[in-house]
């Protein structure tokens, strides 16, 4: 279970090993209305240096990518912008800290 807490604004941030390549995902389906689904979901990291994102997927409301590498003691903004079937946009965002985890 990865380690999880919430910055001063309330973001959340999630240690993330250099060596880790790990799907990360926002649960969209309390926010979707009745009968609404998500049409285009794009992922963005910043910095984009030393990391890649790769395998967006939308499941039943459910937007995932694979996050992999990344510099130690670096810290990642990872975004996921989606745009729904009544033409909602909306995006989320949380912080990848990269640092080895402890046992």
């Amino acid at each position: 279970m990865p380690k999880i807490k919430k910055n001063a604004n309330g973001i959340v941030e999630l240690i993330h090993a250099p060596g880790d390549s790990l799907d990360y995902s926002f649960d969209r389906t309390s926010w979707l209305s009745a009968g609404e689904t998500i049409i285009t979901s794009t992922w963005d990291i910043q910095p984009s240096t030393s990391i890649a994102l790769s395998n967006a997927q939308i499941v039943a409301g459910i937007v995932t990518t694979v996050v992999a590498g990344g510099t130690l003691n670096k810290a990642y903004r990872l975004n996921n912008t989606v745009t729904t079937s009544s033409g909602k946009i909306d995006t989320r965002t949380l912080y990848l800290i990269c640092e080895y985890k402890g046992m």
